[in-house]
This record gives C-alpha cells, sequence and structure tokens, in this order.
C-alpha cells in the first residue's frame, strides 16, 4: 500500500477543516461585527478614562492650575465633567469662585 497517498489525503482534510473554522469565524466576525470586541472592553475602558480624568483633575489642583481645574470638560460617559464636579470625589480645596473662565 502506498502510504505517502494516505498521507496527503489526511492532510488535505485537516486543511480543509481548518478552512471551513477559519471561514465560520469570519462569518461570525462580519455580521457581529465589532460589537462582541466593543461589548468585552468597554466596561474597562470606562473605568480607565474615569481615572484618567480624575488624576488629570488631581494634578491640576496640586498644581494650582485654576483653567484646568475650573474651566475645561472632560467627557466621562458621553457628558462634560469638571474637576469642579463632587462627581469625582477629589479631595482638593481649590476655589474656583475667583477665576474667570472665557
Amino acid at each position: 500500500m502506498n502510504r505517502k497517498g494516505m498521507e496527503m489525503a489526511i492532510s488535505t482534510i485537516i486543511w480543509i477543516i481548518i478552512g471551513i473554522v477559519v471561514l465560520i469565524g469570519l462569518v461570525v466576525f462580519i455580521t457581529k461585527g465589532f460589537g462582541l470586541f466593543k461589548e468585552g472592553t468597554e466596561p474597562v475602558l470606562k473605568t480607565s478614562r474615569n481615572n484618567v480624568v480624575k488624576q488629570a483633575c488631581e494634578i491640576a489642583c496640586r498644581g494650582e492650575d485654576s483653567r484646568t481645574f475650573c474651566c475645561e470638560p472632560f467627557k466621562v460617559d458621553g457628558k462634560n465633567v469638571y474637576c469642579k464636579n463632587s462627581s469625582l470625589n477629589l479631595d482638593c480645596n481649590y476655589d474656583c469662585s475667583e477665576v474667570v473662565c472665557s
């Protein structure tokens, strides 16, 4: 019996199976789009974004940067949030009453 021919048939079948799996994966990815990827990463990115804004505000407070702390809005969950906003829970006593935002 010619074993070399049999090995070719088995390897061909394996390549066909791998190709079918890849095609099924592509179809699922194309029909679902980035939705599955977005659902998995969105909570992590939101938390990271909130922490970045809080750190930026803490730095502005420590550096007494009145313009950034009192006047610059940051996007958090699609809303404009200012550092002076109490929702960020900053431990800062910077007074924005004398700052004029233009």
